[in-house]
């Protein structure tokens, strides 16, 4: 039988696909892009100087009906439990939402991905970042210090406002990397054409994806609430079905970003990308996934002692800002070395 003419090199010889890039060293190759374009660094340092100096807006004044109610007919420990709801309101920092979805040492880790988001949303200390009090001197309190909305409303304003905001700059930061991934070099215009291309699909996706989330999950959470009324509890059962729906979610749809930047497609085209590629390579999307979460995760961690000092904070700025543009950059390495083999 002979080969297929696509399949032969100029010999005339089957020549079989090159091997794929493991975890190590796409995260290698990640970082030696970063390391041979620093200028990749600037957004989210840019945005983490900004919510390190900027104002702290809080979000209290949407824990305060809830406060209310607690201290009037929650009972013998509704004040302590009020009380713990105004301390996280206190702490919390909605700013934190405009770099969501970019390495930050301040808002922690990025939540670009249905994993770090299950992570965000299970086990929120585990990707947190720098707290602004352990920087050195008065430093951690900003240049404009706290900002309190006037009312509940005011704060889901601002919170859809940010979170809009971050959608926008994830495209401003995340298109130039697809390029150099691509290692493609376009005029402004080009570019900025594709910002907007890639943030609407974006947008489409982020869309789909809740709209699906609320299908699935809302008739599971009426019926569990049906049937507690109804003296039977299901709730963790329920819980634990939907944390492994989530995982497996998770896992097929991990390079769907990265299919709308390095792909040039749509949400659709992006979520049956991701999928592929995710079942074709399970194991090591599964490892790569777990290994960049914990880099990400831990990088915070492990610079948070050396923010008590002025080169400290600098130090820290840098190394996470570089370790995180790389983690991303190595996504995209991993999807396009995978996704060609389709």
């Amino acid at each position: 039988m002979t080969q297929p003419k696509a399949a032969r090199g100029k010999t005339g010889l089957f020549k079989p696909p090159a091997p794929r890039l493991g975890t190590i060293e796409s995260i290698a190759f990640g970082l030696s892009l970063v390391w041979a374009r620093p200028w990749l660094l600037l957004p989210p340092l840019a945005l983490d100087v900004v919510l390190w100096l900027g104002p702290r807006i809080s979000v209290r004044p949407l824990a305060n009906p809830i406060v209310r109610v607690l201290r009037e007919q929650g009972g013998a420990d509704g004040g302590t439990v009020a009380d713990t709801i105004v301390s996280l309101g206190e702490r919390a920092n909605l700013s934190h939402l405009v770099s969501v979805m970019l390495p930050s040492l301040m808002a922690g880790t990025s939540k670009d991905t249905l994993l770090s988001a299950l992570v965000a949303l299970t086990a929120p200390p585990l990707v947190s970042g720098v707290e602004r009090d352990a920087i050195f001197g008065s430093w951690g309190a900003g240049l404009f210090g706290r900002l309190t909305p006037a009312n509940a409303f005011a704060v889901i304003g601002a919170g859809v406002g940010l979170a809009l905001t971050s959608t926008i700059i994830t495209m401003l930061y995340r298109v130039p990397l697809a390029k150099a991934v691509r290692d493609t070099s376009l005029p402004l215009v080009p570019t900025a054409r594709l910002i907007v291309v890639a943030w609407a699909r974006f947008v489409a996706l982020l869309s789909l994806v809740a709209a699906a989330l609320a299908l699935v999950t809302g008739p599971l959470l009426i019926g569990a609430s049906v049937l507690l009324l109804l003296g039977i509890n299901i709730a963790p059962l329920v819980g634990l079905g939907l944390l492994f729906g989530g995982g497996l979610l998770a896992l097929y749809l991990h390079f769907a970003l990265d299919a709308i930047l390095v792909s040039e497609v749509g949400p659709l085209r992006a979520i049956y990308l991701s999928f592929n590629v995710s079942r074709g390579n399970v194991g090591q999307t599964a490892g790569f996934g777990l290994a960049s979460l914990l880099i990400a995760s831990g990088t915070p961690r492990a610079l948070e002692s050396i923010v008590g000092s002025p080169p400290g904070i600098a130090v820290a700025l840098l190394v996470n800002a570089f370790m995180g543009t790389g983690l991303v950059l190595a996504s995209m390495i991993f999807y396009q070395d995978r996704v060609r083999l389709l």
